[in-house]
């Protein structure tokens, strides 16, 4: 008999430690923020004036109620968080697991004013967390949420300046308008912005994308289509977004449906006749949409805007309309066999904001629903 190939009590103690260890090597950041989040997740303790879920009503897709400010969510799932409430051993672990990359809503790098819009006056200084993050070299997108008269005009361009301070590893900054719906009671009154208070906004930011560029060959900082909309100005084109970075936020929506449309139409030969169809949008890409059906020889594809009584006439909100609206807005009419939607008014893959999912507006309108993700799928779609 071989002794070296007998179990001993010290070979099998050996054995265990190395499983151990080889164990704890092959456990990655996702699994111990999933482990974690599952034993003990965290409650957000602001109180933003900002805050969606505050003035949502009654029967929305759940998913949009969710106040998740969990640092260990954010990682896993990319949504933008705060980082108000993690503690110093909460970064420390951050940087020993070796998370890559964070999504953070900055709002603004002046801690008085981030406190008051966060409404938690023992917010942590972001710009400190950012240091620490990037300092791991963990990589960021930044977002401001403009509450007017709050951290827009000196404020904003200060915000974006500091930021710009940690690029590379600060990757870019994106620039929405707050979302305001008409559920506000007892909230904190917010001012939407008007044609001339986001052309005023819009100039900031071209002239800090101008200088950028030059800079460091990147604009850095990218406004979502809300806001050309709110200013009356056209959407930029495509090239003005660079590689899209930031188009699940809505940044560049326009200008990718137009770009991959005008590609997708020059590859192809187009049918004689197409069935009657319709597509819908909100008030902020209705243009763009009748633009689009121009490019086509045909009469039979129209469009229209869904009015969003559910959340309300602001533009912030206007491509989130509601299933019912798209009921109330297109019953008895001849929209045709065929209603098209693109994927960014949805949620949660198949529902508008009201919970309604698409095969339940279908019945309702006697139609088929198709999505569309881009411009050369809104094409195709078109064209059946």
């Amino acid at each position: 008999m071989d002794v070296d190939n007998v179990p001993n009590k010290q070979n099998m103690q050996n054995n265990m430690q190395n499983q151990v260890i080889f164990s704890s090597v092959i456990k990655t950041w996702r699994d111990v923020f999933a482990e974690e989040l599952g034993e003990t997740p965290r409650l957000c303790k602001n109180r933003c004036i900002n805050c969606l879920p505050e003035q949502l009503p009654k029967g929305c897709v759940a998913s949009l109620y969710h106040k998740n400010d969990d640092f260990r969510h954010g990682a896993l799932y990319g949504n933008y968080i705060t980082f108000a409430n993690v503690t110093h051993d909460d970064i420390e672990h951050i940087r020993e697991l070796g998370v890559p990359h964070y999504n953070i809503a900055v709002h603004s790098t002046e801690t008085v004013v981030r406190r008051r819009i966060l409404g938690n006056p023992n917010a942590r200084d972001v710009m400190n967390v950012i240091k620490r993050l990037t300092d791991s070299d963990i990589t960021i997108n930044a977002a401001i949420d403009l509450c007017r008269g709050v951290n827009d005009r000196a404020g904003l361009e200060k915000t974006i300046l500091d930021l710009k301070e940690y690029f590379p590893n600060v990757q870019g900054v994106i620039v929405r308008p707050v979302a305001i719906t008409k559920h506000r009671k007892g909230l904190h009154c917010l001012q939407r912005y008007d044609v001339a208070s986001a052309k005023a906004v819009l100039a900031q930011v071209i002239k800090l994308q101008r200088r950028f560029l030059e800079e460091i060959g990147t604009r850095f900082v990218f406004v979502t289509d809300e806001l050309y909309y709110m200013a009356q100005m056209p959407f930029p084109r495509a090239a003005h977004y660079e590689k899209f970075p930031y188009i699940i936020e809505h940044v560049g929506v326009a200008a990718k449906v137009i770009k991959e449309f005008e590609a997708a139409l020059k590859e192809i030969s187009l049918p004689q006749e197409a069935v009657r169809k319709t597509i819908i949008s909100g008030a902020v890409h209705g243009r763009m949409m009748e633009q689009l059906i121009e490019k086509l020889p045909y009469d039979t594809v129209d469009s229209w805007v869904i009015e969003n009584k559910f959340l309300g006439s602001d533009a912030s909100v206007a491509e989130v309309f509601a299933g019912q609206d798209v009921i109330d807005t297109l019953a008895g009419r001849d929209i045709g066999e065929l209603l098209l939607v693109h994927r960014h008014n949805l949620f949660d893959g198949d529902m508008f904001v009201d919970g309604l999912t698409l095969e339940e507006v279908a019945k309702e309108l006697g139609v088929q629903v198709k999505v569309f993700d881009g411009g050369s799928e809104l094409l195709e779609r078109m064209l059946w």
